[in-house]
């Protein structure tokens, strides 16, 4: 059997999901911090990390909190200003260039700041801080000076950093359940992440007795917003969300649980005993007390 003397070979050309171009500011900052001047990037997002305590930010009209651990991304065009209240704070601001449209995606949400995305931020700072002269011996940089010593491709990798970090935020997005993210489901992937943290929330905070406005609260969305990507995703708004949630939860005490019909009440968030037994009837059909008999549980104590 005669073998060929040569393999032919084709290129391919790998795709790019996003391209970080040019850097606009690059802001470490290590203690507490008064809110910083009110400004806006026109051509640049900024990527805001609040590394260890709470960063509080105003980004547009909308007031938001940072936990430890967070991040979120600031879009071209929003005026926004950062406080730090804690000692011991550390914070990460960097803004950039890049007009690759999968980080519109990223606009309106805070996402946690993995172990990879921690790695990738810190070999970010350490390669800015060998690049670039430093603001009085500190990584605080508005106007970028080479350093004559700067590592080779120091630069180069700035920008591969700074990639892989906002690409590793996209693909936490959808690794929980074990899903792949690609491009073309970006935006999908990520609404239902969102949602998933929305039931989420919801579902520990109905002894609160909470409402639709506490969550857009939560998540940084205006009412409207926030009930067009449940009813996108459940086909009901948020406050069906709510309250199929305390219902839920209120047949699995009933059936579950030692608990009187008040208390069960108490903890799926609901007004009052008599509220609870009303809803009740009216969704299941039943009070609770029947539908408690089901397990083998007698409660006396329905309104």
């Amino acid at each position: 059997m005669e073998r060929s003397s040569h393999r032919t070979y084709r290129t391919y050309p790998l795709s790019r999901i996003l391209t970080v171009r040019e850097i606009v500011s690059a802001d470490y900052v290590l203690e507490a911090m008064e809110y910083s001047l009110l400004h806006a990037h026109e051509d640049a997002w900024e990527l805001c990390c609040a590394l260890a305590g709470k960063l509080e930010l105003q980004k547009g009209p909308v007031v938001l909190t940072l936990q430890p651990g967070e991040l979120t991304l600031i879009p071209p065009g929003i005026l926004h200003d950062s406080r730090m209240k804690e000692q011991g704070s550390r914070s990460l601001f960097i803004s950039f260039s890049c007009s690759d449209a999968c980080l519109e995606a990223l606009r309106e949400g805070t996402y946690p700041i993995t172990v990879e995305i921690e790695a990738l931020l810190s070999r970010l700072i350490e390669e800015l801080t060998g690049a670039f002269q430093l603001n009085d011996g500190a990584l605080r940089i508005y106007r970028f000076h080479p350093r004559e010593d700067s590592p080779l491709g120091a630069e180069q990798l700035i920008c591969c950093y700074l990639e892989q970090a906002l690409i590793q935020v996209m693909r936490t997005l959808t690794r929980e359940n074990g899903r792949v993210l690609t491009e073309e489901r970006l935006d999908a992937a990520m609404e239902q992440y969102l949602m998933e943290r929305i039931r989420s929330y919801v579902r520990s905070h109905l002894r609160d007795s909470i409402t639709v406005s506490d969550v857009a609260r939560q998540f940084h969305y205006s009412r409207s917003r926030l009930d067009a990507i449940v009813r996108s995703q459940t086909g009901e708004g948020v406050h069906a969300l709510i309250s199929n949630s305390q219902l839920h939860l209120a047949k699995t005490l009933l059936l579950e649980g030692n608990l009187t019909v008040q208390q069960v009440a108490e903890a799926a968030g609901y007004a009052s005993p008599q509220y609870f037994s009303r809803r009740f009837r009216q969704e299941t059909g039943c009070p609770p007390s029947r539908y408690a008999a089901r397990s083998g549980r007698r409660l006396e104590d329905e309104p």
